[in-house]
């Protein structure tokens, strides 16, 4: 023992290498919170600590204890009396809610609870019908009213935002098929998340079997230039894409990095231009 708070009674210098004390920090592989007997055989409630140091095979261990009667007279008696006084009101408190719930409280909440119930279940435009209460009621009712209200503005105005969405994005597809050069939208690993009917054509595949493979099944893997650009840049070059029978095609590519991420790419054939 080094060190033994608030007097050492003889004990520092003493060897506890025996006692429960030193016997359960060693077992617990380093900390440990349970109730043991001290080093003076008082049963007390220990925080046991082992702080390992520079001596190979050495450590320090900390055992910081507090009577058990202590924990009870600073914690437990407190907790009990507390527990009791807040029952005694809560008693109260509910014979007093049970007293004053009649009929006019009853009908007045009722028509708020419908109308939560509604709103939780999507009904966005339900509303109380008590705007014009007076006091708290009036006031809580005029509350759900205008949360129900915003909550329906909202949502309309997501729905129609959604369907902007879809429309633009249905158009841009629609332009990207339509289109007479070949298209591509990837995914920086090399997938393929689009290609238009065009691509199909110059390359012998069909729309299915191209989105099944990855852009160095058709393009050198030394040609990819399009994750060296950031996002916005675009670059154009010439290169070479496979045919279906194998077969190399020549073709000016403009690329474009998108903003989520995702790679596309435009392709014309050039082999009449180079003839």
């Amino acid at each position: 023992v080094l060190m033994y708070y608030p007097n050492g009674r003889n004990l520092t210098g003493s060897n506890q290498s025996q006692t429960a004390l030193f016997k359960a920090i060693r077992g617990s592989g380093g900390s440990l919170d349970r109730a043991l007997p001290g080093i003076d055989g008082k049963m007390r409630f220990y925080s046991l600590r082992h702080m390992r140091t520079d001596v190979p095979g050495g450590g320090l261990y900390i055992a910081s204890g507090i009577d058990e009667d202590i924990i009870k007279r600073l914690a437990f008696l407190p907790l009990a009396r507390d527990l009791t006084i807040i029952a005694g009101i809560m008693l109260c408190i509910l014979m007093y809610t049970w007293w004053f719930s009649t009929a006019f409280v009853t009908q007045r909440i009722t028509p708020l609870l419908r109308t939560l119930q509604r709103i939780g279940a999507g009904d966005w435009r339900a509303r109380t019908g008590l705007v014009e209460s007076s006091g708290e009621i009036g006031a809580i009712a005029r509350g759900v009213d205008g949360m129900a209200k915003n909550l329906e503005a909202r949502v309309t105005a997501q729905h129609a935002a959604e369907r902007a969405r879809e429309t633009s994005e249905e158009r841009y597809r629609e332009l990207l098929e339509q289109a007479s050069d070949s298209i591509i939208v990837r995914h920086v690993n090399g997938e393929l998340v689009f290609v238009n009917a065009a691509l199909c054509q110059l390359l012998g595949y069909s729309r299915e079997e191209l989105l099944k493979m990855r852009i160095t099944d058709l393009v050198e893997e030394s040609n990819l230039r399009g994750q060296r650009l950031n996002i916005g840049e675009s670059m154009r070059f010439e290169s070479w894409m496979r045919y279906r029978n194998g077969h190399k095609i020549p073709v000016e590519v403009s690329t474009m990095r998108l903003r989520n991420g995702d790679v596309q790419s435009i392709q014309r054939d050039i082999s009449e231009r180079l003839e």
